[in-house]
């Protein structure tokens, strides 16, 4: 297990996850609610899904996500896409 001492998220997360997942970029979707998910997802090259249902007071498509969730079953229905 690898320890990240930095805030969250940070690509540096997102790398230890995928290392000890086994998992590569090309098989990832970062999930999330923020411009900061957005930020560390691009970082570590890999696309991210933003819910526009999330704390974020800037609406989720002005963040330069890949795709915009206004449900989970948006998720459902677009991952395929990305991976």
């Amino acid at each position: 297990m690898v320890i990240v001492y930095l805030s969250k998220p940070h690509l540096d997360h997102l790398h230890a996850t995928l290392k000890e997942m086994r998992i590569s970029n090309c098989k990832t979707l970062m999930v999330g609610d923020s411009k900061n998910d957005v930020l560390a997802a691009k970082a570590a090259g890999i696309p991210v899904a933003l819910a526009n249902f999330g704390y974020a007071k800037i609406p989720a498509w002005c963040l330069g996500a890949d795709l915009v969730l206004t449900g989970f079953r948006d998720l459902l229905l677009n991952a395929k896409d990305f991976l």
